[in-house]
């Protein structure tokens, strides 16, 4: 085809130099970019399995592998680990030379376009059938391929470790809180034990009651006996006989006994507090007691299960496949990049001249 006829069809014309120029870019002034790659995933430390529950589920949810990995990907794509590797290389060892425009940087370019070259070193791809995350990084020499891997993988590590740490620590911190409350109701209910023991001088009511109820009964047995002897010596003698005298004496004493043990019952000695009142006071104490140590008994095991689960949760980083160095320029793919990029402007070629071909009906 001549060039007169090429110059009748500009849209052929068009897409033949953009794909040249595309080519041209490509072979003559693409620099070469060196790939190292990288295999991963993440465990659970008691399962030792591929990780299913942590429910690192940072985002909560279902498939927790998937989610731990997925973070880990916009952890690597971010603006602040972009920052990370910009401090740990600088740009110029990321950058192409200025010969290749779109890979060529300068330390003042802004921050979007910065964030997109760096994008464009990175590829992440996950499998989630076998729970297994693939690190590709670009550079323009070989060491510097790896090494930005390398340290990726060191910083997604060291990431999954934090987490785990402090997802670890929540787990505890807040079953410890609770042990606490729980030991502090238990130290106030003593307490207030304490003080009502000393309050009323008594150890325990329940006891008190007992004995006084005892002796009680045993003064008013001989009381009994005593009255019985009266009686009987006064079915024979006068009132004012000396024995009768004698009775009627010790009958009073044993009756200011039983009258002092009653009073006993019904007035306490401090504070006028009874032994019937203070009975039912430190049976409401013990109960909140018991109560208490209860709880205290519930929290214990909860700050067990919660040492349990937050060993559970733990997360690590497990290499599969360790960077390494490339032995060629992998990339950009020329041959391929050539073939698509053909494919590309035939395509377009082809829609733009229907399009005008459908247009042209159209207006005749």
């Amino acid at each position: 085809m001549g060039v007169g006829k090429l110059l009748k069809k500009p849209l052929l014309l068009a897409a033949g130099i953009g794909y040249l120029a595309a080519v041209g870019y490509l072979f003559g002034v693409a620099e070469d970019r060196y790939g190292s790659e990288s295999r991963f995933t993440i465990k659970s430390q008691m399962e030792g399995g591929a990780a299913s529950s942590l429910d690192l589920g940072i985002l909560g949810g279902g498939n927790a592998a998937k989610q731990d990995q997925l973070i880990i990907r916009d952890l690597l794509l971010s603006a602040g680990m972009m920052d990370k590797v910009e401090e740990r290389f600088g740009w110029e060892a990321l950058s192409a030379s200025g010969w290749d425009p779109l890979y060529n940087l300068d330390d003042d370019a802004a921050q979007r376009r910065k964030l997109a070259h760096y994008r464009g070193l990175l590829d992440f791809t996950y499998d989630e059938e076998a729970a297994v995350s693939t690190l590709v990084t670009q550079a323009f020499d070989a060491e510097t391929s790896r090494d930005l891997n390398a340290f990726l993988i060191s910083e997604a590590e060291a990431y999954i470790n934090r987490f785990s740490e402090k997802t670890s620590e929540q787990f505890v911190s807040f079953a410890q809180a609770d042990l606490e409350r729980a030991q502090g109701a238990v130290e106030d209910v003593q307490s207030r034990i304490r003080k009502a023991q000393e309050q009323s001088k008594l150890v325990s009511p329940e006891t008190d009651i007992e004995v006084i109820a005892s002796t009680l009964g045993k003064l008013e047995s001989r009381l009994a006996e005593l009255r019985a002897e009266r009686d009987r010596l006064m079915g024979f003698m006068q009132e004012d006989a000396l024995q009768v005298r004698t009775k009627q004496q010790e009958i009073a004493g044993l009756e200011r006994q039983v009258a002092a043990q009653r009073s006993r019952l019904n007035a306490g000695e401090a504070k006028d507090q009874d032994l019937a009142s203070a009975s039912v006071r430190f049976a409401a104490l013990q109960n909140e007691l018991e109560f208490a140590n209860v709880a205290l008994g519930s929290s214990l095991k909860t700050l067990e299960a919660a040492k349990m689960q937050a060993m559970s949760s733990r997360k690590y980083l497990m290499l599969i496949e360790d960077p390494r160095l490339a032995d060629y320029a992998e990339y950009p793919h020329r041959w391929w990049n050539s073939a698509y990029l053909l494919l590309l402007a035939v395509a377009a070629y082809m829609l733009l001249a229907n399009s005008l071909t459908i247009l042209g009906a159209g207006r005749r």
